[in-house]
């Protein structure tokens, strides 16, 4: 059977319960203004259980709804369930269509949606709301492009859909609690003419125009004024606000230390790196020059060595970590030969190394033996003695 919601919007469910039963009706009970109760029929249309066959037409395009058992098993390579998908309403012909990214299961079969007008009603007509995803997605672009493509201007026309703007906005990356939403909810309903203008406004925004608002924003906040501008707000914020710069100071150094964020830093420095060698290269020249001027040398030293005050132990470990990074980076490795054969007697690592088990084996009573090793492995010259060819009665010789 096919319903003819308006010009904008018709289902074919194929065969349903309505054609076995062609007249369904309930009885509503209304008050009117003398007190007396009257009992008014109305039509009930029964949604299709089963949408193997169920295809619904937005505008002039016909769309297959995917079942929700075939949606399930359909996850993109990065690990995402992608759809787009619509809410009808039977009763009043009223709809909804959004976009759905989720990573598990239980994500996306949850997720209503987050339109202004939508939530509203459906939070008060849950029972006649009926939902049908009725395209699969590969990615976050495909997912925004294609709901931009069906949520058009055109359709924002139709007084019963309960979309506000255009399809294709990637909406905030913020996740505001649920307690503040509620608040701005509010308040926009007691505000209405302060919005309205915003709304009216945001209805013929199009992807292309995010992304070109996105850009402009992007230039804006890079321009040398602007940064300036801001610096300077965010000093006197700082002065005014000790104690909260504090607490956001304490904030921001846990999540830079969190293994995680790290992580995920380094990933996207080195995408940014492998897409953009010469910006990163540009940059990488400006951070070297500005962290080698005197000023914030002088404050690195000052704060480090704070820092070595207040953290006694872990300033040991690193130190300790830094030396022995140090060590593997120059250290060359040595060997001890037999001076008439030139065979390799034993190989160290280092020269430090193999001073150790010099000490250790009582060949030397030396509290140094390295540079010794040194001069050897290097041939070095000394006065009144000539070149320096052995020590402790063997070869010493660099490995490489």
């Amino acid at each position: 059977m096919i319903y003819e919601f308006s010009k904008y919007l018709a289902i074919d469910d194929g065969f349903s319960l309505e054609d076995l039963i062609p007249s369904y009706h309930y009885l509503d009970f209304n008050q009117t203004p003398t007190g007396v109760y009257l009992s008014i029929y109305k039509p009930i249309k029964i949604p299709k259980m089963f949408d193997e066959d169920v295809k619904i037409r937005i505008q002039e395009t016909w769309y297959d709804v995917i079942p929700v058992s075939k949606l399930v098993r359909t996850k993109s390579k990065d690990g995402y369930f992608r759809a787009i998908y619509i809410w009808i309403n039977y009763d009043s012909g009223e709809y909804y269509i959004g976009k759905v990214n989720a990573a598990k299961r239980q994500k996306l079969l949850s997720y209503t949606g987050s339109g202004v007008k939508f939530k509203p009603k459906y939070e008060k007509h849950k029972g006649r709301f009926v939902r049908y995803y009725i395209c699969h997605c590969k990615t976050s672009q495909e997912t925004e492009e294609m709901e931009a493509k069906i949520v058009n201007h055109e359709l924002l026309k139709d007084p019963f859909c309960l979309n506000c703007i255009q399809g294709g906005g990637k909406g905030m990356a913020v996740d505001y609690s649920e307690e503040r939403k509620k608040k701005q909810r509010e308040y926009m309903k007691s505000h209405p003419e302060r919005y309205q203008a915003m709304v009216e406004a945001a209805s013929n925004f199009t992807l292309a125009d995010i992304q070109r608002r996105g850009a402009s924003i992007k230039k804006t906040m890079s321009d040398e004024k602007y940064r300036k501008m801001t610096s300077e707000r965010i000093k006197k914020w700082k002065t005014e606000h000790p104690e909260e710069y504090a607490l956001a100071r304490a904030k921001n150094k846990a999540a830079l230390v969190n293994p995680e964020t790290r992580a995920k830093r380094l990933a996207s420095r080195k995408k940014f790196k492998e897409e953009h060698p010469d910006e990163y290269a540009a940059w990488e020249q400006k951070r070297k020059a500005s962290v080698s001027r005197p000023e914030v040398r002088a404050k690195m030293s000052k704060s480090q060595e704070e820092w070595m005050k207040n953290n006694p132990e872990k300033s040991r470990e690193r130190l300790a970590k830094m030396h022995k990074a140090h060590k593997e980076k120059i250290a060359k490795p040595v060997e001890m030969y037999n001076l008439s054969t030139e065979t390799t007697i034993r190989s160290f690592s280092s020269v430090k190394d193999a001073a150790s088990w010099l000490i250790e084996n009582n060949y030397t009573k030396s509290v140094n033996p390295s540079g010794t090793i040194v001069a050897v492995c290097k041939k070095r010259i000394e006065k009144g003695h000539g070149t320096k060819r052995s020590y402790l009665g063997f070869g010493w010789r660099y490995k490489n």
